[in-house]
């Protein structure tokens, strides 16, 4: 039961990383599917996810302006740590969870209290959303 606790955050976080990590680029540059992984399935594309942050969120210009280098820095982060070959996978997970809750805590910052609740409620859809597809896999 704790591991399947521990993989599900693991692929939450994940999924959380991936969803903004592109937050910062979505602007810049159009949608490319995923060269490694291919494309995602069960929500939106990766370019999507800031465009569907900022209308569900209602974020203004300078709210997007801010997110951009705590996407940047956290999708950095993520990515350095899938690409560490050394850590197991239990500290990967615990890792993950780390850099998406401070994320989320440098995100709620600089939402208003109306859009921290809808992105709380985005979270845990996402959440819902993982842990299904993971059942779905079993």
């Amino acid at each position: 039961m704790k591991r399947n606790r521990l993989t599900l955050l693991a692929v939450l976080t994940l999924g959380s990383l991936v969803a903004f990590s592109t937050l910062s680029r979505a602007e810049d540059a159009p949608a490319k599917p995923d060269a490694k992984h291919g494309p995602r399935e069960g929500g939106p594309g990766r370019g999507d996810m800031m465009k569907k942050m900022a209308e569900e969120l209602n974020l203004t210009d300078d709210q997007k302006e801010k997110l951009k280098p705590i996407m940047q820095e956290q999708g950095e982060k993520m990515k350095a740590l899938r690409d560490d070959t050394s850590a197991t996978r239990e500290d990967k997970m615990a890792k993950m969870k780390e850099i998406r809750d401070a994320g989320a805590t440098k995100i709620k910052a600089i939402l208003t209290p109306e859009q921290t609740t809808k992105f709380e409620a985005m979270q845990k859809e996402n959440q819902e959303r993982m842990k299904k597809k993971q059942n779905d896999t079993k």
